[in-house]
Formats: C-alpha cells, sequence, structure tokens
C-alpha cells in the first residue's frame, strides 16, 4: 500500500476516517503507518470518535493469524514466530527496517546525556 512513503495515501486514509465520523475506528496497517494516519486525523476539525491503532490484533482475535506457542510469547519471541510464519511479508520490517531503532535509542541517549 506504501503508507510510510505515500503521504498523499496517508491523507486519503485519514480523510476518509474523518469523513465516516465513527465512534470507534480500528487502523490496522502496522506501524508507523498507523500511528501517522491517526494522528493527520487528530489534527482535522470534522473528526469525531476514538482510533485504536491495532496493527494485527484484529488478525489475531478472528483466528485469521495464530498467535505464536506460549513458550515463545513468555521468552519474547513472538516476532521470530510471525517472521518464520511469514518471511515473505516480514523479513523486511523485522531484519532491516526495525533493527533502526536501536541506531536512534542510541542516539537520543547520547543527547539526553
Amino acid at each position: 500500500m506504501g503508507l510510510l512513503t505515500n503521504a498523499s495515501a496517508r491523507t486519503a486514509a485519514a480523510q476518509f476516517v474523518a469523513r465516516e465520523r465513527a465512534r470507534f475506528t480500528f487502523i490496522c496497517v502496522g506501524s508507523p503507518q498507523q500511528e501517522l494516519i491517526a494522528a493527520e486525523v487528530a489534527s482535522m476539525p470534522k473528526a469525531r470518535g476514538l482510533a485504536l491503532c491495532v496493527g494485527a490484533g484484529l488478525d489475531f482475535v478472528t483466528n485469521k493469524q495464530k498467535r505464536a506457542p506460549l513458550i515463545a510469547r513468555k521468552l519474547g519471541l513472538e516476532w521470530a514466530h510471525r517472521l518464520a510464519t511469514n518471511p515473505r511479508r516480514l523479513w523486511r520490517r523485522y531484519l532491516v527496517e526495525g533493527p533502526a531503532i536501536f541506531l536512534m535509542a542510541y542516539r537520543w541517549q547520547k543527547t539526553a546525556a
């Protein structure tokens, strides 16, 4: 969908949410796209209701996706289970884009000190 790099697509999604004026809106497109859409909706004067950024949460509730085994969840490895069960879709997010958070945290920690 290209929401991360396509500002007009995010704006279109945000305008849809604001126009529908739903009491509850579930934004299920993953981070950070869903948070960017929610922030844009929040800045629109006609927007109403509550937006929930739930990522794949609805897929788990509806059993469209299976949760990791309990041991993997307790060890904090649910991401590894998801990567193993859907590598084509998730490899870039988990192995390329995700680790960038460590560099950002390091830089933030350096400036905060």
